[in-house]
């Protein structure tokens, strides 16, 4: 008797122990806890500006952060997202600090940096500036995620001298080299302030010049002024040149517009008599 007591009370014991770890609602083998999908997004990217002068770059934050779906999606995130890129303008780079991104739910990082490689072909500073539309692009291989930001291009000048063409006078006459200052955007430039001072270097003191229009303001189709070069302008350079029957002197012509200095070279042929 007292056996079957014994086992009486250790199988009630059981049976509380059970409805304890049960709790109150029965367990029901046919409900299904969905699992918990997960996709990526990418943040907005705010827009920026950049001038035209190679070197100059713009910078843009791009965050990739990891995102809950529930329920589920077939179309679920399953790694790594590859960063691309289009509507870069002709004559800029880009590229990413990191790519892939491996999405967090915190964010991760990466910099798109927008560069000038080749300025040519780039509107002149007198067109206003230039907006142009980047779409950046994500994707992990089942998943593509895309947004915009805008790329503002600011015109930068500067200018160049054309080449000047050689001369070649009696000596007593003058002689006339038309300088041309141009406007143009390209590689190797710093942005134009303003007009350009024209200045002769080191000229012989067998010589004299004179510039007709000093400064000269530089346009895309080329402004020109008239450098006058006089030869022998007084005795002493005659006695010197006397008996050659002809003199050389090159002519270096220097244009400044007080950010930067470009020079030509010019030969000035001086025929002399007996």
């Amino acid at each position: 008797m007292k056996r079957i007591n014994l086992f009486f009370v250790i199988a009630m014991g059981i049976v509380a122990m059970i409805g304890c770890a049960g709790g109150s609602e029965p367990f029901d083998p046919s409900v299904v806890i969905p699992p918990v999908g997960t996709t990526f997004g990418i943040s907005p990217i705010p827009g920026q500006s950049i001038g035209t002068a190679p070197g100059n770059s713009a910078v843009f934050p791009i965050t990739v952060t990891k995102l809950l779906l529930n329920p589920p999606q077939a179309s679920r995130a399953e790694g790594d997202v590859t960063l691309s890129i289009t509507g870069v303008p002709a004559g800029f780079t880009a590229s990413f600090s990191v790519n892939p991104v491996t999405p967090t739910f915190e964010g991760a990082l990466s910099q798109l940096t927008v560069s000038v490689d080749d300025a040519q072909g780039i509107p002149s500073r007198s067109l206003p500036p230039t907006e142009f539309t980047l779409t950046i692009s994500g994707s992990d291989g089942h998943n593509t995620r895309s947004v915009q930001t805008t790329l503002t291009v600011n015109q930068t000048t500067t200018f160049v001298i054309d080449p000047v063409a050689d001369q070649t006078v009696d000596l007593g006459q003058i002689a006339e080299f038309p300088v041309t200052v141009r406007e143009v955007a390209g590689p190797g430039s710093s942005r134009a302030t303003g007009p350009v001072t024209i200045s002769v270097l080191n000229l012989d003191s067998d010589l004299r010049s004179e510039i007709t229009v000093n400064p000269v303001t530089p346009t895309p189709g080329g402004a020109t002024t008239i450098v006058r070069i006089e030869t022998a302008p007084d005795d002493s350079a005659h006695q010197r040149t006397r008996g050659q029957s002809q003199t050389q002197y090159t002519i270096t012509f220097q244009g400044s517009d007080g950010n930067r200095n470009q020079t030509r070279t010019a030969v000035l042929t001086v025929i002399s008599g007996s």
